[in-house]
């Protein structure tokens, strides 16, 4: 399981559930609503969210980094990285601004 807060006051939070389904659930905290959620339906190491775009979610899977978006009540796959070396399992993230993602491998 992973979890991770966003949004001023961390007033919002995208979490991952376990085997066997392995969702995503975005949870508004102030109005306890479930914003979207989506079943990948393989084991996601680690979920953020970017704090300059809410509404964009990114996981780890292995070697993979998977970004997505929550709109209207569900969550869309968006296109995936490209330019990261293969065979690197990344053990962590974090958003550096907008637009860079920082890895750890």
């Amino acid at each position: 399981m992973s979890l991770s807060f966003c949004g001023e006051n961390s007033n919002f939070c995208v979490a991952v559930t376990g085997e066997p389904d392995w969702e995503i659930v975005y949870i508004d905290l102030i109005r306890m609503k479930i914003i979207g959620s989506l079943k990948i339906r393989e084991q996601i190491d680690m979920i953020n969210v970017n704090p300059k775009q809410i509404d964009q979610i990114t996981i780890i899977q292995g070697e993979k980094i998977r970004s997505f978006r929550s709109k209207e009540d569900t969550i869309i796959a968006q296109t995936n990285f490209s330019n990261l070396t293969s065979n690197s399992k990344f053990t962590n993230f974090a958003w550096f601004d907008q637009n860079t993602l920082i890895l750890v491998n």
